[in-house]
């Protein structure tokens, strides 16, 4: 009888809602790492900065050392580094030692993988250490994994996602009951979605690391995050919400992903992330709560939608747990190297028409629809369906709809009309 394999030892960086969510789902779930992988988890040491803050109770069975030194952690000798400090720096120089000494890394750190990924695989792939970042996207919800690995052998010609559980339960809450935004962003707040400087999530940024991350595996480009075009929520009214509705939408922060090809074959990457009217039918319309979910479609496999549980200490954990599990059951040289192998140039934004929703305030008189129409005609742009709603005040509510254009010209279009709180969204086709 082979004697039992030593415990993996697993050293982490941080110990915060994330990283204390980890060390307990480690302990209490032991059993379920033992079969899956033969052999049992050990943590050897906890990076914090400030150790007696952390100090871990001393009779638990995985009661580590706890350091604010990385040089202790690498002395303890860990056999995986699982980080949840979050932040640039230090946690960037950190990773570049750790994995540079040849340690496998398991990382949440969506900014850190967005603007620096490329470093930290080429320092893997000297070393010939493992780099793993399920976790830093959509929390429980293996979309990392898939592209990866799963769909590896295929070409991926587009991805949706809803990729802010904040923003998406403020929307669904904003459906639901009419709460204006500044409610719905107070309750959020008050639930611990959002946090008190509310503006990574709200205005984009959370969901266009992720999608910058996304993007690069699924077409193989570097993707600068400065490249992803951003717009955030903080413009949505309850208005836009129930006009919406009317016109048979829901509202979703989406960010989007898609290959497009130009008439002489060359490929570009169309990236953004903004508010958009979704169809009632379409997969991502029915998305509510603090919900991420991912649509992918491509060649030969057709769509795939994947959603589950964006955020949270838990949820996280076990992203971060089931990467380290795939690390222990896997060879040491696998997915060491940048999964990032062409430089797709970044589309313009007019490279692509939609559909658009258009909601003014306009001066209740004659012939202000006829100049709306006039100034979108003026620059090819028709008008696919109107609502008038008259106001006591002598202002009316003029929302229309329009036939696909690019956004510049539309933006042009309205840049001479004569209106007040304007919202301008594009609208997400079926198909």
């Amino acid at each position: 009888m082979n004697p039992p394999l030593a415990p993996v030892r697993v050293a982490l960086l941080g110990h915060g809602t994330v990283g204390g969510s980890l060390r307990r789902l480690l302990h209490e779930h032991r059993d379920h790492v033992r079969l899956a992988t033969g052999r049992d988890v050990e943590i050897c040491a906890v990076l914090v900065r400030d150790p007696e803050r952390h100090r871990l109770e001393v009779g638990e069975a995985l009661a580590p050392l706890v350091t604010e030194s990385l040089d202790v952690v690498l002395e303890s000798r860990p056999d995986v580094v699982c980080e949840a400090m979050g932040g640039l720096e230090p946690t960037r120089g950190h990773l570049l030692r750790v994995l540079g000494a040849g340690i496998p890394v398991v990382t949440a750190n969506k900014q850190l993988v967005a603007r620096h990924g490329t470093e930290l695989f080429a320092r893997a792939a000297e070393a010939g250490a493992q780099l793993r970042f399920e976790a830093s996207v959509c929390g429980a919800v293996p979309i990392v994994r898939m592209l990866r690995e799963s769909l590896a052998a295929t070409r991926i010609e587009r991805l949706l996602g809803i990729l802010n559980g904040t923003t998406n339960y403020m929307l669904s809450k904003m459906e639901a009951t009419g709460a204006a935004y500044d409610d719905a962003l107070a309750e959020a707040q008050e639930l611990g979605y959002a946090e008190p400087d509310p503006t990574e999530d709200v205005e984009g940024l959370d969901a266009a690391a992720k999608l910058a991350i996304l993007a690069g595996i699924a077409f193989g480009t570097t993707v600068d995050i400065d490249n992803v075009r951003a717009t955030g929520i903080s413009g949505v009214r309850a208005a836009d919400v129930a006009h919406a509705a009317e016109l048979g939408y829901r509202i979703r922060l989406i960010g989007r992903a898609e290959r497009l090809t130009a008439a002489d074959d060359t490929t570009s990457v169309l990236l953004d992330v903004t508010p958009m009217l979704v169809p009632i039918a379409h997969p991502l319309a029915t998305i509510v709560g603090a919900t991420n979910a991912v649509l992918v479609d491509g060649d030969p496999f057709g769509r795939l939608v994947v959603q589950g549980a964006g955020a949270g200490g838990p949820e996280t954990a076990s992203a971060l747990a089931g990467d380290l599990v795939s690390v222990m059951g896997s060879e040491p040289s696998f997915l060491t190297t940048d999964p990032h192998v062409a430089t797709l140039p970044i589309a313009p934004a007019d490279a692509r028409r939609d559909r658009h929703f258009v909601r003014m305030q306009v001066v209740d008189q004659p012939g202000v629809l006829a100049t709306v129409a006039g100034a979108l005609a003026a620059r090819d742009i028709s008008i696919e369906r109107v609502l008038q709603q008259r106001a006591d005040d002598g202002h009316a509510t003029l929302v229309l709809t329009t036939h696909p254009c690019t956004p510049g010209a539309l933006s042009a279009a309205l840049a001479g009309v004569a209106s007040t709180d304007r919202s301008v969204l594009p609208m997400l086709e079926l198909a």
